[in-house]
């Protein structure tokens, strides 16, 4: 029985396993996702996978005639033998990548790893090829480093200042303008503050404005101050967030250019209403790039926008798109000639466009080559919108009659010229402002500056040194002239540069008025102003004496024993009066406008000389705890107010009447409660209670004047209470 058994398992003969090892080998092959090859030591296919098939886009007979010399590109069938020898030599081989050429003529690229097969039975040795197709992740790594390069050149060399900084403010990276302004490389920049770099004042502002792009997640514009190498500019700067790939804030990313020319354009503008109107404005720059064939590979938003366009429909446009049929030969011809001379259009050429609705624009650039391993690859350029320039030179030329026309009428002086004085034109009420003829002042005979008077002629030389040195600069001066009668005039001049198109001052033009008339106006009011402080000054003099003498004579009776109650009472009230008005007369002195008091040393001292004049007022103080220790700012006029209110409750509730005074500090502010018992405001002139002239018994001044005084030191006054029992006014005085 077991006999039997035993030779019923007969162990597998070798024709067996040769048969199972060929099936499992060749589904391997069939069902691995890498492409597999053997190939003899000639490079002959013997076997393959229907992925290399694939991979080479050939049938398997196709593969089977062909050796992989035959499919592998010829920049690489060198150092493929190479390899092929190694392997024989018994050296192990690393992975590698190759291309090959598919059927179609297209390159393909492959990750290789090769070994050697050593048949022992017949000796023979193989080459085993396992190859991934890497094609797509190559072509998309030369994507990402030509997008790099893109971006790293545009950084590098864009006139913007670019920074990035962590949510501390502390910065991280920035570009080499940046880094050139602060005097520093962008490797140093790491770790640094605002407060290595501006002032403490600067450095807080900055800071906070970063603190607010961190809190709203929004993003900053603003235009800020910016000072580099000592001077300051006007610059404007936009701060966006940073996120990770999680969503969460890291930073605070910034770019800021230079906005000085403009905002000085603007004042010029503002102040030249009745000049020519500036040809032309400062224009923030578009940055694009295109190939060889003229093809825009890639445009900014602002170089978008000139086109009327978004950046993405800009993008894979021809750049003849945006030119005018008139125009479009000759900036084709100029586009062609940058791009076989390898010269750089530095000055810049100005271009007509048409835009696709039909609209006309004018756009000036400067275009570069782009170079890789030394061949020209496309067109760097720098774009600005010149339309409204275009736009009002053409008007400017067509309607050059009609400002002509203008200017003769003009009752001022319009002029153009050099920088050495020789007008270009010279129209307006010229002979009547200075007695000599247009002709006289275009012909340089007289030269302006030969007609100004000596005495003025080196500061309006100073004054006017920068129109020859800084672009766009504006002036206005005033000096005096010499007519050719020998009569000397006033003149208000306002002058700015224009440059030429390097950027360089080249002419000057302006406007010259005669005033003459206001500068002797403004003479006799300085006299007038003059005789008015000696009377005041007179006033206060001789009038304070006569007081001092009353009072001398108040205290003097004053002291006498025997006097009557009733003439002694008579003496305190001229006492009292006569302090009020030292009081009054002491507004006219110069010396300390201001001075500080606590606000009950201040009352105290207020009520005191009140109850000399009114002796027989009932008055309540009331302070809280925190008065005394609260200072504010006095006036010499500021006992004015209080001696108003009183006079008024003597005038209209009686001598006897009761006054409280409520004083309390609230929100850093001394509040005062002036109440009387009185029959309280008429309802009808309560709201016109502060204006001036009003009352109802003629007069009406004296509250006008004291909510004038009370707002001049930043506080308030107003009626709170106007009840049958009395009125009460509420006065705020800040703090100092």
């Amino acid at each position: 029985m077991k006999k039997d058994v035993d030779s019923s398992v007969q162990k597998p003969t070798v024709e067996h396993v040769k048969l199972y090892s060929k099936t499992l080998y060749k589904k391997l092959l069939e069902n691995t996702t890498d492409a597999v090859f053997i190939v003899d030591f000639k490079g002959n296919h013997l076997e393959a996978n229907k992925q290399w098939c694939t991979f080479l886009g050939r049938d398997f007979e196709e593969i089977l005639g062909l050796s992989v010399w035959d499919v592998m590109h010829k920049d690489h069938i060198e150092s493929c033998k190479n390899t092929m020898s190694k392997l024989l030599a018994g050296i192990e081989i690393p992975l590698y990548t190759r291309d090959f050429v598919r059927k179609d003529g297209s390159i393909v690229t492959g990750e290789m790893n090769v070994a050697l097969i050593d048949d022992n039975q017949d000796g023979l040795k193989f080459v085993l090829g396992v190859v991934k197709d890497i094609t797509k992740w190559k072509e998309t790594e030369k994507v990402i480093r030509s997008t790099e390069m893109k971006y790293r050149h545009l950084l590098e060399n864009i006139p913007q200042r670019i920074f990035y900084k962590n949510i501390h403010s502390i910065y991280v990276a920035c570009n080499p303008a940046y880094a050139q302004d602060l005097g520093i490389s962008p490797a140093d920049i790491p770790g640094k503050t605002d407060y290595d770099f501006f002032s403490r004042e600067m450095a807080e502002t900055y800071q906070a404005n970063d603190r607010k792009v961190l809190d709203t997640l929004e993003i900053y514009r603003q235009d800020e101050p910016y000072f580099i190498h000592g001077q300051e500019r006007i610059t404007h700067i936009q701060k966006c967030p940073v996120f990770d790939d999680e969503g969460n804030v890291i930073g605070v990313l910034g770019i800021f250019w230079d906005v000085t020319d403009r905002e000085n354009t603007k004042r010029s503008l503002e102040k030249s209403e009745k000049r020519y109107r500036m040809l032309y404005e400062n224009l923030t720059e578009g940055l694009y790039q295109m190939d060889n064939n003229g093809i825009i590979t890639w445009a900014s938003q602002i170089a978008a926008d000139i086109f009327g366009k978004t950046p993405e429909e800009v993008e894979g446009t021809h750049i003849s798109e945006y030119v005018h049929p008139d125009e479009r030969d000759i900036t084709l011809a100029a586009l062609r000639k940058t791009i076989t001379s390898g010269e750089a259009v530095s000055e810049g050429i100005e271009i007509k466009g048409k835009r696709d609705d039909g609209s006309i624009f004018y756009y000036r650039v400067k275009n570069k080559v782009l170079e890789e391993d030394d061949k020209i690859v496309g067109i760097q350029g720098l774009i600005r919108d010149v339309t409204e320039f275009r736009i009002s030179q053409n008007a400017l030329e067509a309607s050059e009659e009609r400002y002509r026309t203008f200017a003769e009428s003009f009752q001022g002086i319009a002029f153009r010229g050099t920088l050495d004085w020789i007008p270009e034109f010279f129209h307006g009420s010229v002979e009547a402002i200075t007695g000599y003829t247009e002709d006289e002042f275009t012909s340089g005979t007289p030269r302006w500056d030969q007609v100004i008077h000596p005495e003025d002629k080196e500061e309006v030389f100073k004054i006017g040194e920068n129109l020859a040195e800084v672009p766009n600069f504006t002036l206005n001066r005033k000096y005096r002239i010499i007519k050719k009668n020998g009569e000397i005039r006033w003149l208000h001049e306002f002058t700015s540069n224009m440059c030429d198109e390097s950027g360089k001052p080249k002419w000057v033009q302006g406007s010259i008025y005669d005033i003459s008339d206001v500068v002797l106006a403004e003479k006799t009011l300085k006299r007038f102003l003059n005789d008015l402080e000696i009377y005041a000054s007179l006033l206060q003099h001789d009038l304070r004496n006569d007081l001092q003498v009353l009072l001398n004579q108040s205290e003097i009776s004053l002291l006498m024993d025997g006097m009557p109650e009733d003439e002694e009472k008579y003496w305190k009230i001229v006492e009292g009066t006569s302090h009020s008005m030292i009081r009054l007369l002491d507004v006219f002195l110069k010396p300390s406008e201001f001075y500080e008091h606590a606000i009950t040393t201040l009352i105290d001292i207020l009520v005191r000389d009140i109850k000399k004049t009114y002796p027989d007022l009932q008055i309540d103080l009331k302070f809280d705890v925190l008065s005394s220790e609260f200072t504010v700012i006095g006036s010499r006029l500021l006992p004015c107010v209080f001696d108003n209110l009183f006079r008024n409750v003597v005038e209209h509730v009686g001598p006897n009447s009761v006054v409280i005074i409520n004083v309390r500090i609230e929100n850093n502010q001394a509040v005062i409660d002036f109440s009387d018992n009185g029959p309280g405001v008429d309802r009808t002139i309560i709201s016109k209670l502060f204006q001036k002239g009003i009352s109802t018994t003629g007069g009406g001044y004296g509250l006008y004047l004291s909510r004038k005084i009370i707002e001049a030191y930043e506080g308030t006054i107003e009626v709170v209470r106007t009840e049958e029992e009395g009125t009460t006014f509420r006065i705020t005085l800040p703090s100092i």
